[in-house]
């Protein structure tokens, strides 16, 4: 088979009251990082992307994001602190990677650009790409669409579902997967369709998530097509026709095999590898390809991603592959139990970009914890000085890695020495010690300040030697 790994996103907008809104970016791809960044806790990114956006799509190779006033903006390809204006009149967005891009505009019908090598730009053509806009042909009345692998949808206003792209997996879901010619050589040797296509005997349709998964105006959920595991493709599970999964009722919201009940708890499905299903265990062979479970450590949330949830007082909770969650890493690199994503309050939108085993995020929130310096307290023999107070990192969970700045009378310090205790205190020192005694005369009030390996500033400490 070509690929069955998935480009996914995930997004989601929460109403609360902020503060100044800020972006936070984590992954194992951080955009206009040289050395292909990695971070295991959430950076802050210039304020200058900052507006009021109902989604933005993570995205290794640019991200997108939709304004309220329906106009679609990208990260500029030459300067990753600009916004690129697209288009107008856009109610949705989605995309694969940076692959190729979907739009729903305001008329109900469906545009894409970018690579179609699988006719997933449904404008009857395949094997080539669009720098320009196309029109998917034949659609029309859209309220909805989605990405799976390779594969694109849209849920029209009457409740049919339509598919089209690659469908040697079972992606279009009308019972057809496979190739006449293996390997293939040409993406016409495998199942495909160039143009949209009615899914057969999917009726009453009600929404449309990536995938693809639907959710039926009764509250079940339906998916078709691959299902991601980390054992041989052979032995991954999919399925050529849309099939319910069983244990779920009363659906609000899906993800990325994770639902979201109207009470408020969060059901998983697909592959136990990393701790994926939350359920407290890791097991690579336990498969749930259609069959959902309860993540017992969740409940009050407001919106489910994947291997993501907020909750209703605005924190964001991940799970499985440390990579695209935020969380460092405990020597396993997994969490099959929900942790919340620190310093992150009041989420507003968050995305993550998925492909293979690399993972970014990005996420807009109201607020965060603070850097507090609550005390400083010299020592010498040899000279140096240490920092208490809260939300200090000591820079070793930051790749590449990034010690805390201190900053005197506005001067960053260079060249010191940083090392974060056990109790949470902050040592700063030097070689010689004589440079940083320099910055503290005695009987000289001195403003302190620290700037943390992931963008936060503390506040601004007097202190006198």
């Amino acid at each position: 088979m070509k690929r069955l790994f998935m480009l996914l996103w995930v997004v989601f907008v929460f109403s609360n009251t902020a503060t100044a809104d800020h972006i936070w970016v984590h992954g194992n791809c951080l955009p206009g990082n040289p050395q292909y960044g990695v971070s295991d806790v959430p950076l802050l990114v210039s304020d200058s992307i900052v507006d009021n956006w109902t989604q933005i799509i993570a995205g290794c190779y640019g991200s997108t994001f939709l304004r309220s006033d329906k106009k679609l903006f990208q990260l500029c390809p030459d300067n990753q602190n600009e916004l690129c204006f697209l288009m107008d009149d856009i109610v949705m967005v989605t995309a694969s990677g940076g692959a190729y891009w979907l739009v729903l505009k305001t008329d109900g019908t469906v545009w894409g650009w970018g690579d179609n090598t699988d006719g997933n730009l449904g404008d009857g053509t395949y094997n080539n790409g669009r720098q320009d806009p196309v029109q998917a042909l034949g659609l029309s009345n859209v309220k909805s669409i989605a990405i799976g692998a390779a594969a694109s949808y849209a849920l029209k206003e009457d409740g049919t579902v339509w598919a089209w792209g690659a469908g040697e997996s079972g992606q279009l879901g009308d019972g057809n997967w496979g190739c006449t010619v293996f390997p293939p050589v040409d993406p016409a040797d495998c199942y495909l369709s160039t143009v949209p296509k009615q899914v057969p005997y999917l009726t009453d349709v009600k929404a449309l998530f990536d995938g693809p998964f639907i959710i039926k105006n009764d509250g079940t959920v339906w998916g078709w097509g691959p299902i991601n595991c980390i054992t041989p493709p052979d032995q991954c599970c999919f399925a050529t026709t849309p099939q319910q999964i069983e244990g779920l009722e009363d659906i609000v919201s899906v993800g990325d095999h994770v639902a979201l009940k109207s009470d408020g708890t969060v059901w998983t499905w697909g592959d136990n590898a990393y701790g994926r299903l939350g359920i407290g265990t890791i097991d690579p062979d336990e498969d749930h390809c259609y069959s959902a479970v309860m993540v017992p450590a969740l409940s009050n949330v407001t919106w489910v991603g994947r291997q993501f949830a907020i909750k209703a007082d605005g924190t964001l909770w991940g799970w499985g592959s440390h990579y695209g969650l935020g969380i460092p890493p405990n020597g396993n690199y997994a969490f099959p139990t929900p942790v919340q994503v620190k310093p992150l309050r009041n989420v507003k939108l968050a995305s993550i970009f998925s492909e293979g085993f690399t993972d970014y995020a990005m996420v807009l929130a109201g607020d965060y914890d603070p850097v507090t310096i609550t005390n400083v307290v010299p020592m010498s023999s040899p000279f140096r000085i240490k920092l208490k107070g809260t939300g200090f990192l000591s820079g070793l969970e930051v790749y590449p890695n990034t010690p805390p700045v201190l900053y005197v009378d506005g001067t960053a310090v260079d060249g010191l020495e940083v090392k974060l205790n056990k109790k949470g205190m902050l040592l700063f020192k030097s070689t010689p010690a004589s440079i940083l005694k320099s910055y503290f005369p005695k009987n000289v009030t001195k403003t302190i300040q620290i700037i943390n390996p992931d963008g936060r500033t503390s506040n601004e400490f007097q202190f006198t030697r």
